[in-house]
């Protein structure tokens, strides 16, 4: 299956304080839930290309759910900052959606329908992913590959070490199944709780 170079545009404002670095956040079920980045540290690539704005940096999500419910993951939203020589911090707010990818494989003949980025059941470790729920025929749980380009530089920034707060939305879930009066049998999900958590790592 392809593997997406997905670009997430960027949009920086200046601050005048720096960030403070934590992780976790997680209560509940959540507390069950780990996330990992590979690689750990990206690299920042300092030259441009046909498709990517430099500096960027490529990275992939893996989340492991030892909670007893599935975990869907819905948007990956990502806090990217940076502090030049004189204290000063550039910071933005990026995120991705299934639906990014609707235009990107659909065509004249059929339609491609991304609806989230993956369902992880009870005792699984994956990596998100996009699940096609359009015709068939197109792509379907592949995993992706992020690209966050054109990240914030001047003349006053030495380092390409960037901070980045990588926060997955969605909620743990149960599959029920009911039959109605005409003896289909009829499946939901049902929302149980909200996915709580993050994860803060650093480039190189």
């Amino acid at each position: 299956m392809p593997s997406p170079m997905t670009k997430l545009g960027l949009a920086f404002v200046i601050m005048t304080s720096l960030l403070v670095n934590s992780c976790g956040g997680k209560t509940g079920r959540s507390a069950s839930v780990s996330m990992e980045i590979n690689p750990k540290s990206p690299i920042v690539i300092t030259a441009d290309t046909a498709l990517h704005k430099a500096p960027w940096f490529l990275f992939k999500v893996t989340m492991t759910n030892s909670s007893d419910v599935n975990l869907r993951i819905i948007a990956l939203v990502l806090e990217i900052s940076i502090s030049d020589n004189f204290g000063q911090v550039l910071t933005g707010e990026l995120g991705l959606v299934g639906s990014d990818l609707n235009s990107v494989y659909s065509t004249d003949t059929r339609t491609c329908t991304y609806s989230d980025l993956g369902l992880i059941g009870p005792g699984e470790t994956k990596e998100l992913f996009a699940t096609n729920v359009g015709d068939a025929g197109c792509p379907t749980n592949f995993p992706f590959n992020f690209v966050a380009g054109g990240l914030p530089r001047n003349k006053d920034i030495k380092s390409f070490r960037y901070r980045i707060k990588a926060t997955p939305q969605g909620w743990f879930s149960q599959t029920q199944s009911s039959v109605d009066g005409s003896g289909n049998t009829i499946t939901r999900e049902v929302v149980l709780d909200r996915f709580t958590g993050f994860k803060v790592f650093h480039t190189q």
